[in-house]
């Protein structure tokens, strides 16, 4: 919605192909702890399924993917579970899944140090990407080679890859 706004783009203008749904009247909860561990919701992924191949989605993504479930991050059990779910909609609905994924606090400091480790919590999810983007601001020692004054750097994101399968590694774009 900002980055319509900042161009002047409307939704008339993009003729229905962007739908923006918030959660609120249709929480989803992909997956939760059951009595014997970490389980999947299934009547949420059919209800994305049917939900995506009613309106003619190409692309779904979810903002932030801890608002989706209620499993445990840091078990690469329960992450797994979650991707292979994931992944499971994404076939069946025929679209793409994009995750936006917090960094761990230790990663958020050193962004290219990390790499695609930055993700929180198991490394099961990351594991499972096809695609791994890590979005960060310029610290304190690439802003000045830039010329980017400090007082600035919060107009200013790098965008670097992570991980690719099947392609190979690209450079980082700032924009």
């Amino acid at each position: 919605a900002a980055a319509m706004k900042h161009h002047g783009v409307t939704h008339a203008d993009l003729g229905g192909r962007l739908i923006l749904k918030a959660g609120h009247d249709h929480p989803i909860k992909l997956g939760g702890m059951g009595q014997n561990g970490p389980e999947l919701m299934p009547r949420a992924g059919e209800w994305i399924v049917a939900t995506a191949r009613r309106l003619g989605v190409d692309v779904l993504i979810l903002d932030p993917l801890g608002a989706v479930h209620g499993l445990p991050e840091n078990s690469n059990e329960a992450m797994n579970l979650l991707a292979g779910g994931l992944s499971r909609i994404a076939i069946d609905a025929n679209i793409a899944i994009g995750l936006v994924h917090h960094v761990s606090q230790a990663a958020a400091g050193n962004m290219r140090a990390a790499g695609a480790n930055a993700a929180r919590g198991g490394t099961a999810l990351v594991d499972r990407s096809r695609n791994t983007r890590q979005i960060s601001r310029p610290d304190e020692k690439e802003a000045p080679a830039m010329g980017i004054k400090a007082e600035e750097r919060w107009r200013y994101l790098a965008i670097r890859n992570g991980k690719a399968n099947n392609a190979p590694l690209s450079d980082e774009q700032w924009v």
